[in-house]
């Protein structure tokens, strides 16, 4: 009796609590895009946007609804909408809440896939609300920008000179090095970095302008204060924007020299990095040439064996070159079979002359791929990090993201440029008509090739791709994926086969209320009434298999298709093989 008057007493006192006014608010919902300017170039760097959705939780108040909508300057470019399947209750009992996914992410391209033009675009983010179908936005606005001003260099005043002192030593240097920059166009929030760099590949002084460049930049041999060593340098020039676009021009030969008058004859050339085993110098062709006075007769080539620059010490003679025949020299003539790797001088013979230098570099260049998983699903991002180890630097990088068709290998995708990021994320587009299936093999092939013409070529283990549903249509409830037929088709399915299966009762299981249909498509591999023998008996062991998982016989149907085309030619450029799919669509039945 006693322990009944206690129950009773905290009942009494519940009463309250259910009968006060609720109170309400409403959630709130931002729009934060990780960068407000990217470029979908196939660089690399920002080549997709990344919006994170920042929710609140309201009191009393859910989002029952919500869409976003990318518009630019032509009007409607692309809109997302929730995913409408159809989830198990939780504890509590079912909810009418739709959930906003934590990232967004725009490839700068519309529905058809087509990419945009360079332009301020609006992100316009609707939400409703269970209390009184109220509406809410939240907008923001984000630019593409694909293109950045040229650049030229072009050296108007390549030396610098420190005379011979009294006591041997040498002085101050005197004139300056000039290099014309001439800018083609210009545009706000361009920043650009120049910088004079040493033999190591040190730079020993560096400037920045902002949105434009001086006509003329001018160095006067002094480093910190103190007088530049004898020897060659060069002068790069990079820019770049808040959009992630980059370039990088660069002018060689450049010299301290230790005379005091200005040299009567001089060699030029445009290159610095030399191979001489290959005929292809890719950053500027390497071909040496005469300017000055008078022709010299001949030139000496000597190797760097110590670090200085001035008079013999430090310097091995290889060889003498006859230039008589007035014809300018190249890789090929200048360097002997065999010749080590290092720092060479060109030297004219004679008083008042200016050599060149060339960097001999007789190896690969060494790369490696760290890839973010062995695994992907398609929609979500994918992180790629390139290295590259050399003695020459990066002129141009290739990624290439290839499917195994078979036998063959197709390009997907491919990302290219002259500086190479620290990371490449995808998101899972691809450069043509084709939508990756679960059970594909990715690989990723990474070519480089350095300044003086040597190119690797390194490929990536395989990735696998996993199970994704997505709508049937938009806004459908029903569910569909395709798979690729390669790891079903053997008497016992491969592991990558049970995998998958694997996956597709997961996202059954989280589901309320649906039924699962495998289809099979056969086509290509022998006459029709084999093919649709095949496809049926193949379906039905991938039925049989998903109800050995847990989903129930009587959920499960299957159906051979034969040669029943998925998609035509001109829909995927990789039919054939697309055709040859497992198909399994999850229907809702109420």
């Amino acid at each position: 009796m006693k322990s009944l008057k206690s129950f009773s007493f905290f009942f009494v006192l519940l009463i309250p609590l259910t009968v006060e006014a609720v109170s309400r608010s409403f959630p709130v919902v931002q729009l934060r895009p990780l960068y407000s300017r990217f470029s979908p170039d196939g660089d690399g760097v920002q080549d997709f946007l990344s919006v994170e959705v920042n929710v609140k939780s309201g009191r009393n108040i859910e989002i029952t609804d919500w869409q976003l909508s990318i518009y630019g300057p032509s009007g409607l470019v692309r809109t997302y909408t929730p995913d409408r399947r159809i989830r198990k209750s939780g504890f509590f009992g079912s909810s009418k809440a739709t959930p906003l996914p934590a990232f967004f992410y725009w490839n700068g391209r519309d529905e058809k896939g087509q990419r945009q033009a360079d332009g301020r675009y609006r992100l316009e983010l609707r939400v409703t609300h269970d209390y009184n179908a109220i509406e809410r936005f939240s907008s923001k606005e984000v630019w593409i920008e694909t293109t950045l001003p040229e650049v030229q260099l072009s050296p108007a005043r390549l030396y610098v000179l420190r005379p011979a002192l009294a006591d041997g030593k040498i002085g101050q240097p005197t004139g300056e090095i000039l290099i014309d920059q001439t800018q083609k166009g210009s545009r706000p929030n361009v920043s650009y970095t120049g910088r004079i760099v040493n033999t190591e590949g040190k730079a020993v002084e560096t400037r920045h302008w902002k949105d434009t460049l001086p006509p003329r930049v001018a160095w006067n041999g002094m480093i910190g204060g103190d007088p530049a060593p004898v020897g060659v340098y060069r002068y790069e020039l990079e820019w770049r924007d808040m959009a992630g676009n980059r370039r990088a021009v660069a002018v060689h030969q450049l010299l301290v020299l230790a005379a005091a008058r200005p040299p009567a004859n001089m060699l030029f050339t445009e290159a610095y990095y030399v191979n001489p085993a290959s005929m292809y110098a890719p950053a500027k062709s390497l071909s040496v040439g005469f300017t000055g006075v008078s022709r010299p007769s001949s030139l000496l080539l000597r190797l760097r064996e110590g670090s200085t620059f001035g008079g013999s010490a430090g310097w091995k003679s290889i060889r003498s070159l006859n230039t008589t025949a007035g014809a300018n020299l190249t890789a090929l003539s200048i360097f002997p079979e065999n010749s080590l790797p290092g720092l060479y001088e060109l030297r004219p013979t004679g008083d008042s002359v200016a050599p060149v230098y060339l960097m001999l570099d007789t190896k690969r260049p060494e790369l490696s791929l760290n890839l973010s998983s062995s695994r992907y699903r398609p929609g979500e991002v994918f992180r790629i990090r390139p290295t590259y180890k050399d003695a020459s630097p990066l002129y141009q990088y290739r990624l290439r993201l290839l499917v195994v068709t078979g036998k063959e290998r197709s390009m997907l995708r491919e990302w290219k440029g002259d500086l190479l990021p620290d990371e490449i994320q995808w998101n899972g587009d691809t450069d043509v008509d084709h939508d990756i299936a679960a059970g594909e093999e990715l690989l990723f092939e990474f070519e480089a090739t350095d300044a003086a013409g040597h190119t690797t070529v390194l490929r990536s283990s395989p990735v696998r791709t996993d199970v994704r549903f997505a709508a049937r249509e938009r806004d459908s409830i029903d569910l569909i994926a395709d798979l690729s037929l390669t790891d079903f088709a053997a008497d016992s399915f491969a592991s990558e086969a049970n995998t998958l299966i694997e996956q597709i009762y997961r996202e059954w299981s989280d589901l309320d209320g649906y039924s699962v249909r495998v289809r099979v498509f056969v086509s290509f591999q022998g006459e029709e009434e084999e093919n649709l023998l095949r496809s049926e008996a193949l379906a039905r062991r991938i039925r049989d298999a998903l109800v050995q998982k847990g989903i129930p016989d009587k959920s499960v149907v299957f159906r051979g298709e034969g040669e029943t085309d998925l998609v035509s030619e001109a829909a995927d450029e990789y039919s054939e093989y697309r055709n040859n799919r497992v198909r399994v669509e999850l229907l809702h039945r109420p």
